[in-house]
């Protein structure tokens, strides 16, 4: 079996190169990046993607909080606080362009942290438009920490998956 070259480059890595290969696919969390790297080989990259996510789903809460607090809020007052995927994602939807959007934004983060505890996270690339967006972030601040929780977790397993289908297939999505 071929494998793709940067699965390959992944596979052959050491483990600090390999980390640093898998951090663009977790946002800022070198920890989840090691847990993933030390389960390579990979097959490919629904491989990759199906062990980001069970990394992601197998953290304990209190794991699983830090790494949503090392996201960057939707819209930030600084844009430079987010990777450049991030960035992407954000105006591509016109999140850093759009005022009055921005700032509903910025009050719904602060009412979402001030609440769960942590920043609101969504998958972008899900969304068409800022009133998904806003309409998603409002309807979820009526839920329970727990919920909040899981939510953020599959926001940033769709994330994830989303970036990785994007850095090696571009026009292929992954199967599920």
């Amino acid at each position: 079996m071929t494998l793709h070259p940067a699965i390959e480059k992944i596979n052959g890595s050491d483990d600090a190169a390999a980390v640093q290969l898998i951090l663009p696919f977790v946002e800022r969390s070198p920890d989840v990046a090691a847990a993933i790297a030390s389960l390579r080989p990979f097959t490919g990259p629904d491989d990759l993607a199906k062990r980001v996510a069970e990394a992601v789903l197998g953290l304990d809460d209190a794991s699983a909080v830090g790494m949503f607090n090392r996201h960057p809020e939707l819209a930030p007052t600084d844009p430079l606080v987010m990777t450049a995927a991030s960035q992407s994602e954000q105006s591509r939807l016109g999140l850093d362009t759009d005022a009055a959007a921005k700032a509903e934004l910025a009050n719904l983060n602060r009412i979402y942290s001030g609440r769960f505890g942590f920043p609101f996270i969504l998958a972008l690339h899900e969304h068409t438009g800022i009133g998904s967006v806003l309409s998603a972030f409002r309807r979820r601040l009526d839920r329970s920490r727990a919920e909040e929780i899981a939510e953020n977790r599959r926001q940033i397993c769709s994330v994830s998956r989303a970036r990785i289908a994007a850095a090696f297939r571009a026009d292929q999505e992954l199967t599920r």
